[in-house]
């Protein structure tokens, strides 16, 4: 029998506690060494985020991404240009829902050697991927991998996905703004947090919001849902009492 594969829920403090390094981060380097002490944290056996944006005249020399790989796959998998050829990237560009790496489909035979290579590398026996887009249409993807093949399955899979998108839309911000993509107007409340938060406030409900920020009404509900986090309420109108109360909107 095949031992059952074990929780990566993330504690509340834990939570807290990496939510406030990340947002406090000064330097791509401090930034990468939260991301790395993350599976410490949590269990997952590597973190990826992948920026898919395009990056501004002077900025090629910026990494294009965060993760715990061993260096040796990045070299690799950059050297064989596998970028092109990921299924994983490929899926993420065309859609902003999160899937788990088993329901990808591997065409040919380029995809069928980067996931024989990926094994050998021992990057994780499945992977579960959340496409991230921030206000402005800015692009990224952020993966957790198991050893487990099955571990994001079944009713637990809401549960990560809950926890994890919010760790992905927080290191997407912080890579953002120390690369200088996007200038912070707020210490602690996002561009797309502020927005949706705002809409909210105006008495647009979320379809309405949705289209308004042109985004997906499921990333309106995440802003909202990082704004209450980071306001420490409990619900919607709390929230935006208290970023009146601040000033915020």
């Amino acid at each position: 029998m095949k031992p059952k594969p074990p929780s990566f829920l993330i504690a509340p403090a834990t939570m807290q506690a990496l939510i406030t390094r990340i947002t406090e981060a000064t330097s791509l380097a401090e930034l990468q060494a939260i991301v790395a002490d993350i599976p410490q944290k949590t269990g997952v056996q590597n973190i990826v985020y992948h920026y898919l944006g395009q990056q501004p005249d002077g900025a090629s020399e910026t990494p294009r991404g965060l993760t715990t790989y061993a260096d040796e796959w990045v070299t690799h998998y950059i050297a064989k240009d596998y970028v092109h050829y990921d299924p994983v990237i490929r899926r993420a560009e065309t859609s902003l829902v999160p899937f788990d790496w088993g329901e990808l489909s591997i065409d040919g035979d380029d995809q069928k050697k980067l996931f024989k290579e990926a094994t050998d590398f021992n990057l994780g026996a499945t992977g579960l991927s959340m496409p991230v887009r921030g206000l402005g249409g800015a692009k990224a993807l952020f993966t957790i991998t198991s050893e487990y093949a099955k571990a994001f399955s079944g009713p637990i899979r809401i549960d990560y996905l809950r926890e994890y998108q919010v760790l992905g839309v927080y290191v997407h911000e912080a890579y953002m703004r120390l690369t200088g993509l996007m200038k912070a107007e707020h210490q602690h409340l996002s561009q797309a947090e502020l927005a949706s938060l705002k809409l909210a406030a105006d008495g647009l409900p979320g379809p309405a919001i949705a289209q308004r920020l042109k985004l997906p009404e499921s990333v309106v509900r995440l802003y909202i849902r990082l704004a209450r986090h980071k306001l420490f309420v409990a619900d919607t109108s709390a929230a935006i009492e208290k970023a009146r109360a601040l000033g915020l909107i």
